[in-house]
């Protein structure tokens, strides 16, 4: 058995002030995979450990699990013919797998035989939305729901049901590629670049039947992950930009991790900044109370304070997830780890409930293009006298949609070229000694 010891951190709050003390955290192997990465980890409601492994050099993929946190591994009799994309496991142990292109088949006994009572293709996430049934997303297509535990399937995406005109086009709406649930029983569902995606986080209080978008202080709408905990944080990891925007400007200033304490109402960004900001947005993000996970764009794992003002790169690149208990799982080429500690001994730390700034900046606004309106938003670092400006091409100042003093902090101001011609133009924001200047979009 191979142990492995890692110089981590954890965390104490002295007078308000976050003081990092040296810890030992230690990880040993659990499973060898000889030439295998280990590509998805997932811990089941039951607790069952699934790892998902891709052969070195092919597209060939196995799947694992064990019922006995780690200490010995099985493998299914069989698996689906779609092969394996996304997975997701029932409190009543049915699992349900998706292949990396079409096929939806589920097992109840744990890969013995498979089943499938609905085709479809291009699906982004599977998740449990409660004991017995699951939520699927389906690119393009929008939210699809199990009934009787897989037997017959229906639509369950109203309130953010894609939308299309009538000669196929694509006219936004979903997008969604992941969810998750809060503590509370809420649905969450995370709405990223697939199709033009990027609406932001949609929240469901009645198990998936109605859907809002709950965005309030959201500054980057690409959400790609979300993850929640037991003590009710929920986070939204971005990909920092909107694919199909010829106009988005990519800035190492735009955050890529939000964080909301009150069920979804509202988030914050964790941090700004160009070295913060190479916190993958591609990459899942797992949360143990007040202790996130996250991957630096380097593959390299790290985990962090729920504020963002304290990390620790845990020097191992690869899949990741934590059980209920706090033991952290670590899929690397060839291994699967487990952590000797639980992230228990990591967890008392104090949230702020306001998450300030620290550099001014100004996002780029969406939709882009845009018709009539759209929704521009900042961030000021300083209480400043703010002026936010439209200009056209020639230099012509066309709208003011902000001129006052305003506190440090976020915000968001819609703008409505309903009075003015389809093309170019830009929008620009002085703030004391910060100034900025976007271009976007106008097509009527």
């Amino acid at each position: 058995m191979k142990t492995l010891h890692l110089m981590t951190m954890s965390f104490l709050m002295v007078s308000n002030v976050l003081v990092a003390q040296s810890t030992n955290l230690t990880f040993h192997e659990v499973f060898s995979f000889p030439n295998h990465y280990v590509i998805k980890l997932l811990v089941a409601p039951s607790q069952e450990i699934l790892a998902v492994t891709s052969e070195q050099y092919s597209n060939a993929s196995l799947l694992f699990y064990s019922t006995n946190a780690g200490n010995t591994w099985l493998q299914p009799a069989s698996l689906p013919p779609c092969g394996i994309g996304s997975i997701a496991v029932t409190k009543q142990g049915y699992w349900f797998i998706s292949g990396p292109f079409w096929g939806l088949f589920q097992s109840k006994d744990k890969g013995t035989t498979w089943e499938s009572n609905i085709d479809l293709s291009d699906v982004g996430d599977i998740f449990p939305k409660d004991s017995t049934d699951v939520l699927v997303s389906v690119i393009g297509k929008g939210i699809y729901s199990s009934r009787g535990s897989g037997v017959s399937w229906y639509e369950s995406d109203k309130g953010i049901r894609p939308d299309w005109d009538s000669t196929g086009q694509w006219l936004g709406g979903t997008g969604i590629g992941t969810f998750t649930k809060s503590a509370e029983g809420y649905l969450f569902a995370g709405s990223g670049e697939y199709y033009g995606g990027g609406s932001g986080v949609a929240r469901s209080k009645d198990r998936g039947q109605t859907w809002h978008y709950t965005n309030k202080g959201l500054l980057d709408t690409t959400v790609a992950y979300l993850a929640t905990s037991s003590n009710g944080r929920v986070i939204a990891s971005s990909v920092g930009r909107h694919s199909q925007d010829p106009l988005f400007e990519v800035s190492d200033s735009i955050p890529h991790l939000f964080i909301s304490t009150n069920s979804g109402d509202s988030w914050c960004a964790l941090f700004h900044g160009a070295d913060y900001q190479k916190f993958s947005g591609y990459n899942p993000v797992a949360l143990f109370k007040n202790i996130i996970f996250s991957t630096y764009y380097n593959g390299k794992i790290y985990f962090m304070s729920d504020t963002g003002k304290a990390r620790q790169s845990l020097g191992l690149k690869g899949s990741f997830a934590i059980d209920s208990s706090g033991f952290v799982y670590i899929g690397t080429l060839g291994s699967l780890l487990k952590s000797d500690q639980s992230l228990n001994v990591l967890s008392s730390i104090s949230l702020p409930t306001v998450s300030l700034p620290i550099h001014s900046f100004l996002y780029q606004n969406y939709p882009n293009p845009f018709n009539p309106t759209t929704l521009i938003k900042y961030s000021l670092a300083q209480t400043s006298l703010v002026n936010l400006s439209i200009y056209d091409v020639l230099g012509r100042k066309v709208a003011t949609l902000v001129d006052k003093e305003q506190s440090l902090g976020n915000y968001e101001v819609e703008f409505d070229g309903s009075n003015l011609a389809s093309g170019v133009y830009f929008y620009r924001i002085q703030a004391g000694s910060f100034i900025q200047t976007k271009k976007f979009m106008l097509i009527k």
